[in-house]
């Protein structure tokens, strides 16, 4: 008796195939290795005793044992090979395509998720920069304009505390120049005439040579000019004064400008001119001849009586470079000037556009 080297099973002698398990108990060629088969034709042909009683005959010769094989015995048919071929490729296949989906899935994440999610944390990120850029540059423009208020503020505190010292400086000195004119003209005058008639300061009378002139008509001593952008002047040509208030009564007639002369000199046509106009004006010259003259002071005044027949009363009064100008006895004009320092007096019209007629009387001068 034998046994089966696969299942165990006893087996007669000689016996070739186990009827059990189909285990073939031929040995096997040493050409060939075990448990393989290159061809479907090899599938060895075991040759039976005919007088056996076992029927192993017929389960050699059906048609499907001889080619069924135990899953374990490592026999691979030609079939099983190609399938195996076939699963590789799918393996692979399968890889790539877990691979591309994987990639596909990063994409898709980075495309949806991460960038978006990035790129609103960058737009949060310069949102919260612009936003604190805009409360630093608001927080500076309101420090800024909070300063320019301060400054403002400040600065017009300034302009009207200015203001109003200079207001209040201004006022001082006109109170002051006023009170002057009270002191200059409150003593005895050294020189009062009405003008009506010649007196011994010998005012010029003469005719000019196209008409008008110096004359004493009707209580009062004329100036008259007909002659466009001339001047005529009347000198006391026996008066001369250095500090002094000098006063007259001042009426025009016609025509454009009157006034008075101080610190004269009648040879050389050299004097200071203060004049009135019809137009308001109020003027200051230096005269250097008797063609031309520099003007210190040309302003208007309100104090000014414009219509004609009307007296206005100018007063100069003359200490050193200072010169005051009143107007009705009210303070005009100021200015420092050191071209002429003493002189004789006088009274004058100038005609700069129409003819014009003068009329003087009540001078007054007072020594300082």
């Amino acid at each position: 008796m034998q046994q089966c080297p696969r299942c165990g099973a006893q087996l007669p002698p000689h016996a070739h195939l186990c009827p059990t398990c189909i285990q073939s108990l031929v040995p096997t060629p040493a050409s060939r290795q075990p448990g393989s088969i290159s061809d479907e034709n090899d599938v060895p042909q075991l040759p039976f005793p005919s007088n056996t009683s076992y029927g192993y005959q017929q389960a050699v010769t059906g048609p499907h044992r001889a080619t069924r094989f135990p899953a374990h015995a490592g026999v691979t048919s030609p079939g099983q090979g190609r399938v195996r071929s076939r699963l590789s490729r799918g393996l692979i296949a399968l890889i790539c395509i877990l691979i591309l989906v994987f990639l596909a899935g990063g994409v898709i994440y980075y495309s949806a998720i991460a960038r978006p999610a990035q790129l609103q944390a960058d737009a949060n990120a310069t949102a919260q920069v612009v936003q604190a850029s805009t409360h630093a540059t608001a927080t500076a423009q309101t420090q800024v304009a909070t300063q320019a208020s301060a400054t403002a503020s400040a600065n017009a505190h300034a302009t009207a505390t200015v203001q109003a010292q200079g207001t209040v400086q201004a006022q001082a000195t006109t109170t002051a120049l006023q009170n002057l004119y009270t002191q200059s003209t409150s003593g005895v005058p050294v020189l009062s005439s009405s003008l009506a008639r010649q007196t011994d300061s010998q005012w010029d009378v003469y005719t000019a040579q196209d008409g008008g002139g110096c004359a004493f008509s009707n209580g009062a001593l004329h100036a008259s000019i007909i002659r466009t952008n001339f001047y005529v002047p009347c000198f006391a040509q026996a008066t001369r004064f250095s500090n002094f208030a000098f006063e007259a009564q001042v009426m025009l007639l016609k025509g454009d400008m009157g006034g008075i002369i101080f610190r004269a000199n009648p040879d050389t046509t050299m004097y200071y001119v203060f004049l009135i106009g019809h137009d308001g004006s109020l003027r200051l010259l230096a005269s250097k001849d008797d063609r031309h003259s520099t003007t210190l002071i040309n302003n208007k005044s309100s104090l000014i009586k414009t219509a004609y027949g009307q007296p206005n009363i100018l007063t100069v009064i003359a200490q050193g470079n200072s010169l005051n100008l009143y107007i009705n006895k009210q303070f005009a004009a100021h200015i420092n000037d050191s071209t002429f320092a003493s002189g004789a007096i006088g009274v004058v019209a100038e005609d700069s556009s129409n003819p014009t007629d003068v009329a003087f009387n009540n001078v007054r001068v007072w020594k300082i």
